[in-house]
């Protein structure tokens, strides 16, 4: 058995390797039989105007999307401030504690409350070419 102790998002960045365009590394220390990892911090490229955009568009929606969101002197966009739940789970005989970032957390009637993550997306437009075979 294995006891894994990580972020969320760097297990993320194991599974969706093939996939990612952006090089990362990650430090792997085991202590006491627990292995922790941590993804280390690269020199990241230089973010486009549209990335910066982007990213400015996400904070914004989350602000937005968020009750209470907004300070009294009517700023509210903080990308510095953020929520972590520790989530303990297995993984066949594996144990793994997480942290994970969490947007905003949410209440049922009864006054259970869960976590909220919100995701936002640019649409994706396809375009078909008509093809004329003779």
């Amino acid at each position: 058995m294995l006891l894994l102790q990580t972020y969320r998002n760097n297990l993320n960045k194991i599974l969706a390797t093939a996939y990612l365009k952006e090089p990362w590394k990650m430090g792997v220390h085991k202590r006491n039989g627990v292995v922790y990892l941590d993804v280390h911090k690269l020199p990241e490229r230089p973010q486009s105007e549209i990335d910066r955009r982007r990213c400015f568009w996400g904070y914004s929606f989350e602000n937005l999307a968020t009750e209470n969101s907004i300070d009294e002197d009517g700023s509210g966009i903080d990308a510095n401030v953020e929520y972590c739940s520790v989530i303990k789970t297995k993984l066949g005989a594996h144990r793994i504690v997480m942290g994970a970032e969490m947007d905003c957390c949410d209440s049922t009637d009864d006054g259970r409350r869960f976590y909220v993550e919100l995701k936002t997306s640019r649409e994706v437009v396809l375009l078909f070419h008509e093809l004329s075979v003779f």
